[in-house]
């Protein structure tokens, strides 16, 4: 027998032994209304059970993802060339290790350059230098990759290393920059040919909160 079944006869049945002592013994009133409350008291549990129990049923919420996890899930209809670069900013200086990868939109027969900046106390320099590495990462995934792609019913096929280069590039970086400093790595990107976007922690908060949000809707 449920839990709620026997919270329901219980209550039922204190309940109504409560309102016959209330009514057929008015000495013993008291112990009638007692037993009316603890009747009542019986058959609220059960409303209240359930809901704790659905709660516990629940999966537990989804771990927020990081902006390294952004990185490699992110515009996941693509194919990706990766590779760690290490980039010193000057001779004999410490090196970063970044991560890069070139996107490729089959579809659209083009590709893009993304890369994944750690935390760092030069974060902003290690960014600007990245603006020269977009070639090597290209260069790296012509030589290293053959990827064609093509569809059912169509001889056409489209090519990694063919595709057109949109000249977009992706910094994912656990940093934090001042409005000044955004314009002048946007600026530097252009002056290369090249379009930056920045998904820095900001970005990482505002994905967590969408799928925080997403979850409960479900």
């Amino acid at each position: 027998m449920s839990l709620d079944r026997v919270l329901a006869i219980i209550g039922i049945a204190i309940g109504a032994g409560g309102i016959g002592i209330a009514i057929l013994a008015p000495t013993a009133r008291p112990i009638g209304w007692i037993s009316i409350a603890v009747g009542v008291g019986a058959l609220i549990a059960i409303p209240v059970l359930n809901f704790v129990a659905r709660r516990r049923a629940l999966p537990p919420p989804p771990r927020p993802k990081t902006l390294l996890d952004l990185f490699k899930q992110d515009f996941d209809y693509t194919l990706r060339h990766t590779r760690e670069l290490k980039v010193q900013l000057e001779n004999d200086g410490p090196q970063t290790n970044v991560l890069g990868q070139v996107y490729f939109d089959g579809g659209a027969n083009s590709k893009f350059v993304g890369f994944f900046v750690p935390h760092s106390e030069n974060v902003f320099s290690v960014c600007a230098a990245l603006a020269v590495c977009t070639n090597e990462m290209l260069q790296s995934m012509n030589q290293d990759v053959l990827v064609e792609m093509g569809h059912i019913g169509q001889s056409q096929r489209t090519s990694m290393k063919g595709a057109t280069f949109s000249g977009q590039v992706i910094i994912y970086h656990q940093g934090h920059f001042s409005a000044r400093e955004q314009a002048d790595l946007e600026e530097l990107y252009k002056r290369h040919g090249l379009t930056l976007v920045l998904r820095g922690p900001s970005y990482a908060a505002v994905q967590a909160i969408g799928a925080a949000q997403a979850s409960r809707s479900r």
